[in-house]
């Protein structure tokens, strides 16, 4: 269903999330604020979510919002046509799960909430502090450049390129002449960094924690725009319908012509997962499967098998925004996500909790504010010592 020709249900679900955590980037609140511009219906939508009476008593109830009574008040404030009525039910339906997840401190929820609420636990003596933005680019002539330690500006050339490093830290290649014959350069993380590189192409990549990019440094009379791919990133390739843009893993290759898409692939996960938000993906493993993939679809490749299924897109990629985002994730799943981005060691201390978590927290928190929403549950406890957390239930 598309609201106004302009959004997916889906992602008009991902902003009106980030709107009322309070998370918005400049960008997504111009696209919200256009929606909103649209129609009366969605500004009014707007503003019955957003309501602090609305908010508290989803809170009080600690259940999402009964859809079927705000659709009477809907029908009965309103006197709307029957198709009207039914556009609203899709609304609110969106609304309650907007206020089930953002009205309880934009975190953490389960389906059954502790019988009493507890204390917040303290880590004032032991905190460690979340990750930044930073990486180490390799040049084909084998130096290593400390983007953290780098001044802003254009800082190196090779290979008919200027590599230059902008005010508010992203890496960007510009193409000066065409050459046939390139160096392979490679961008990493290590844990706790996070970088942006704008490649000659137009393309972009979003590194996440513990993660590295190889590629050519210039893609002038290459037929085909080749990367290689260590952990997680994000990609928005410039369109090119003459050069396809191939992303290769360890055990799959994702070939696009333009179009946005996130791939996870870390060595310490069961699952390679490709996740398209734009246009179209060919993902293909080693075993000689292969997929198409649609907007809102996602592919694991797991075991030689490809398995496509419908997915939250925009939530898949929320870690480029500044935001962890669990949907019914296991706590050692979560604890690789936490390690990787506190550059923390992890250990367990006995038989590890059965439950699924779910909810939205921003990554620049401490890592001891992550952690005593994720105890509130009841289900699961930690102790910090140094850069060393204990999991116990």
């Amino acid at each position: 269903m598309q609201q106004d020709n302009t959004f997916s249900e889906t992602r008009l679900l991902y902003l009106l999330q980030a709107y009322m955590a309070g998370h918005l980037t400049q960008d997504e609140k111009a696209e919200l604020e256009k929606w909103v511009d649209a129609s009366a219906d969605n500004k009014l939508l707007l503003d019955q979510i957003a309501d602090p009476a609305f908010c508290e008593s989803a809170l009080q109830n600690q259940r999402s919002y009964d859809v079927d009574s705000a659709l009477h008040r809907v029908k009965k404030q309103t006197g709307r046509s029957a198709a009207q009525r039914l556009l609203w039910f899709r609304y609110t339906a969106i609304a309650a799960a907007v206020i089930l997840i953002c009205t309880v401190g934009s975190l953490f929820y389960r389906q059954r909430q502790p019988a009493e609420p507890l204390e917040q636990i303290s880590y004032v003596d032991h905190d460690i502090a979340p990750g930044k933005h930073g990486a180490t680019l390799r040049l084909a002539n084998g130096r290593s450049i400390n983007l953290n330690e780098t001044n802003t500006g254009t800082f190196a050339k090779e290979a008919g390129v200027t590599i230059s490093k902008t005010a508010s830290g992203q890496l960007v290649y510009t193409a000066t002449q065409s050459r046939a014959n390139t160096g392979l350069n490679t961008l990493s993380t290590a844990k706790g960094e996070t970088y942006q590189v704008n490649l000659p192409d137009g393309s972009s990549i979003w590194l996440n924690a513990y993660s590295s990019v190889t590629y050519l440094a210039n893609f002038a009379q290459q037929k085909e725009r080749h990367v290689k791919l260590e952990g997680e990133a994000y990609f928005e390739v410039a369109k090119d319908k003459t050069r396809p843009f191939i992303v290769e893993t360890r055990e799959q290759k994702v070939r696009v012509l333009g179009t946005h898409f996130n791939i996870s692939s870390y060595a310490d996960e069961q699952f390679i997962r490709t996740t398209l938000l734009e246009g179209m993906v060919r993902v293909s493993n080693d075993h000689n499967s292969a997929v198409v993939l649609a907007p809102g679809q996602q592919t694991i490749n797991h075991n030689g098998r490809l398995t496509v299924s419908e997915t939250d897109a925009f939530a898949e990629a929320d870690w480029r925004s500044g935001r962890f985002n669990f949907r019914n994730e296991k706590i050692e799943s979560i604890m690789r996500k936490l390690g990787r981005w506190y550059n923390i060691e992890v250990l367990y201390d006995g038989v590890l909790p059965e439950a699924e978590f779910n909810g939205r927290i921003s990554r620049n928190k401490n890592i001891s504010q992550v952690l005593d929403v994720l105890e509130k549950t009841q289900d699961v406890h930690f102790k910090i010592e140094g850069r060393r957390v204990t999991v116990s239930k």
